[in-house]
């Protein structure tokens, strides 16, 4: 009796210390419940975006003697379709070696992810002759909280693995109710973004630069070298992904949230443009899948946006959605080598029609 008076106290402590923390937990999933997207949904991390803000500083260093030499600067702006179908060295050489080409393209569902991992090049001292910006039309969605939680919807309830005798995911569904369980990414990733932007300003402030000595500017970009085909099984996870993300709905593209979409990507090609660079959108392949089934509004908006947002200085677009059968695909929205290759070497037919006829604007200005 003795020894359970002694820990009284502790578990009074440890009782109030669990009261706390789901009075804690209630008032989080309240304010998610209220407030959906006051923090943000990430898909990646700050990798992506500190590998373009070397390259950038990199580029800054080298360009100058390329610019000199008469060779353009063309940046390839984009999300994981641009970076996995590019093969900067081919497009190189079928370009006769006239420009170089930085890849910047970094991983993402939306069209706001372009403009921030680019914030970089726009803060640079570099002067792009030709920008090629590469999207698929269902960027235009953003991936939210609640599209993940209808995911984490579809998996199985106390009952139903109980019944099944399945202890691995028994205890589950309580630990989805757990808020910081649920957003443990976002809180890391969102606390990592912050961190490296005051990181870049503080940099800049001191009048120094990110850079990494050991890489060069011009290296291919990062391929994940998935498999050539996908499973079947991973297919259709992929396909009720989408669905969830409401890609499919037509509605989705008429909504506040597309509107914003389609206006960061307006914003990124006047703030381009406006720096003397030369601005292609192009629409990249697409699986047969993907086509059938995303709506044409999507593009329809996409196109009207872009003329409504930019009147005459409307950019060109580059449309690739049907250039490839499907056996060029790893998945649903990424290429495999053999698509890369073939991508690569249509990408790389048009590039030369889109150089400008005149000086590289950074052996101009005398940069």
């Amino acid at each position: 009796m003795q020894a359970i008076r002694r820990l009284l106290p502790v578990a009074h402590i440890v009782l109030l210390l669990l009261i706390v923390m789901i009075a804690i937990n209630q008032a989080m999933l309240a304010v998610a419940r209220a407030y959906p997207d006051w923090l943000p949904y990430h898909m990646e991390g700050t990798g992506f975006t500190e590998d373009i803000a070397q390259r950038v500083a990199a580029a800054e260093e080298s360009y100058p003697r390329d610019a000199a030499r008469g060779r353009y600067l063309c940046a390839l702006l984009g999300l994981s379709s641009f970076r996995e179908a590019s093969d900067l060295q081919l497009m190189t050489r079928l370009t006769d070696d006239k420009c170089r080409l930085l890849g910047l393209c970094g991983a993402g569902p939306s069209l706001e992810d372009i403009a921030d991992q680019s914030a970089s090049l726009r803060d640079s001292t570099l002067r792009p002759d030709l920008v090629l910006i590469g999207i698929n039309e269902f960027h235009q969605t953003k991936l939210t909280a609640e599209a993940v939680a209808a995911g984490a919807r579809q998996r199985l309830t106390f009952r139903q693995a109980l019944s099944r005798g399945d202890l691995r995911n028994f205890l589950k569904p309580l630990r989805d109710k757990i808020w910081f369980y649920q957003r443990r990414q976002d809180v890391s990733l969102e606390s990592e973004s912050v961190l490296l932007d005051a990181k870049v300003k503080i940099v800049h402030a001191m009048g120094a630069r990110m850079e990494n000595p050991t890489t060069d500017p011009w290296r291919e970009m990062i391929h994940l070298e998935a498999p050539e085909r996908a499973s079947a099984a991973t297919f259709r996870e992929q396909v009720v992904s989408y669905e969830n993300r409401r890609l499919f709905d037509p509605a989705t593209y008429d909504s506040p949230v597309a509107r914003q979409q389609r206006d960061s990507l307006i914003r990124l090609i006047g703030a381009l443009q406006s720096r003397g660079a030369r601005v292609v959108v192009v629409v990249m392949p697409e699986h047969s899948e993907l086509r059938r089934r995303v709506p044409p509004i999507a593009m329809e908006r996409l196109l009207a946006s872009l003329r409504e947002g930019l009147g005459g200085n409307a950019p060109p677009v580059v449309n690739f959605r049907d250039a490839l059968d499907d056996d060029g695909f790893s998945d649903i929205s990424h290429l495999n080598v053999n698509g890369r290759a073939a991508f690569s070497r249509l990408l790389a037919s048009r590039i030369a029609g889109f150089l400008p006829d005149r000086t590289p604007l950074m052996a101009r200005s005398g940069h």
